[in-house]
């Protein structure tokens, strides 16, 4: 008996069952994917609509809660002073060679005495002495040699010649107020033709050496004050500061002192940043 036909015959029908289930197969995942993607999309429109409510609401809120709030203004920020504008300028700076120049001065050496025990009191605090020695050997090394810059002052004993070093070099961060590291002399201290400061100009650290913590102190307060009022930086005139109360016994300090703008310091000072693009940020 021949049984080819037959199996042809299941073959056939087993095959139709098998293309009908596959293609069943398929079209229920394209249903299930189709209805996730509808599902993702109404929920990211829902979550949008109800976002958008919630905000309207909320905004319905704060304005029935406090109709007259306002805006705050932006903070203005206040100009602040010269003396922290100019950092590191021989126009913010003691200017050494007065001093050098006539070191019997006891004004000039009460100063100067009184500038490098605030810059570096670790090193001379304990040993006024040995500050003494160094100021001697710096006013010496002045009279015998041809001294235009700071480095050209380095001392003749080998020991002073590693202090005076330590000061020029100084370190990378220094912190004058909790008097950690030391600060670069040519950061505070400079050599140049003039007067021994720039009142307008001078530098926290250097007004208390030129006229003590209490001077200082009013000096400061008082130009807050007048920058507050008058909306700009202001520093105190010759008159505004010998009508100063602590002013009393200083009178003859100003006669080391010049009141002048500085102006064609400050231009050449610029300029010589611009050619170099230097950039300073103010001093605290």
């Amino acid at each position: 008996m021949n049984i080819l036909p037959f199996v042809f015959s299941f073959l056939f029908v087993l095959s139709l069952l098998s293309f009908d289930l596959f293609r069943s197969l398929r079209t229920m995942t394209i249903v299930d994917v189709l209805l996730q993607k509808r599902s993702a999309m109404e929920r990211t429109v829902n979550n949008q609509i109800i976002q958008r409510h919630w905000r309207k609401l909320l905004k319905q809120h704060r304005t029935q809660e406090s109709p007259s709030l306002k805006k705050k203004p932006s903070r203005i920020k206040m100009p602040s002073s010269p003396r922290l504008q100019t950092p590191f300028s021989p126009a913010s700076q003691w200017n050494l060679r007065p001093f050098l120049e006539n070191p019997k001065n006891p004004s000039l050496h009460a100063i100067t005495v009184s500038l490098f025990l605030s810059l570096y009191p670790e090193i001379f605090r304990e040993q006024p002495v040995l500050l003494e020695r160094l100021l001697l050997a710096l006013v010496s090394t002045f009279a015998d040699r041809n001294v235009g810059t700071l480095t050209d002052l380095y001392p003749q004993e080998e020991d002073l010649a590693a202090l005076y070093y330590t000061l020029l070099r100084g370190t990378n961060a220094y912190d004058l107020t909790l008097q950690k590291g030391i600060p670069p002399l040519g950061d505070f201290v400079c050599l140049q033709e003039g007067a021994s400061a720039y009142f307008r100009y001078a530098t926290p650290t250097l007004l208390e050496a030129i006229f003590g913590t209490t001077l200082k102190k009013s000096i400061l307060r008082k130009e807050q004050i007048h920058t507050e009022r008058l909306g700009k930086a202001h520093t105190l005139t010759r008159k505004e500061l010998e009508a100063l109360p602590e002013f009393s016994h200083h009178g003859p300090l100003l006669l080391l002192l010049s009141f002048d703008t500085c102006k064609e310091r400050k231009k050449e000072i610029r300029e010589h940043d611009a050619v170099i693009g230097m950039r300073f940020r103010e001093r605290s």
